[in-house]
């Protein structure tokens, strides 16, 4: 499975690092791999500062409506609060890929449907897992669509800590 990690407010860096110690904590849940940290721009709501964003792949026991609810006490836990759609957040921990599961419920749909349109997905899927297949006939490197001036690469992997 993998996750998708962002923030742009306060300290990026900790942030990232801080979520990433609490899914290693999460009970029968492991942190198998993660891509590099990139700094994007905003994407929806644009009157906010830049964001940092990697890409986790995670195994876990949990089902995945349970590891959602997870997912989200570990945002409302480190500070999220949710007032602008798209706006600017502590931290915004998103499940984009569990496998080959298909869920589409009111509260989750995976994949996430916006991965395709997202540089701060494309190109850390890309990074950590390039021949994950994000449809049955695409890779992650194969639906990779972005401009370079949309992100940059901020701190490699090798140097991430949590």
């Amino acid at each position: 499975m993998f996750l998708g990690l962002g923030t742009n407010i306060g300290d990026r860096l900790k942030n990232i690092q801080s979520a990433l110690a609490r899914i290693s904590d999460i009970p029968t849940t492991y942190i198998l791999d993660f891509s590099s940290i990139y700094e994007t721009a905003p994407v929806g709501y644009l009157q906010q500062g830049r964001f940092f964003n990697m890409v986790v792949q995670v195994s876990t026991w949990i089902q995945p409506l349970n590891f959602f609810s997870v997912l989200q006490k570990i945002e409302q836990n480190l500070g999220r609060v949710k007032d602008i759609k798209w706006g600017p957040r502590i931290i915004d921990i998103d499940i984009l890929f569990w496998g080959e599961k298909l869920i589409n419920s009111s509260v989750l749909t995976i994949p996430h449907p916006e991965n395709k349109n997202r540089s701060f997905v494309q190109v850390p899927m890309s990074e950590l897992a390039p021949g994950f297949m994000v449809s049955s006939k695409q890779t992650c490197v194969d639906y990779l669509n972005i401009s370079s001036n949309e992100i940059t690469l901020h701190t490699s992997k090798s140097k991430i800590e949590f």
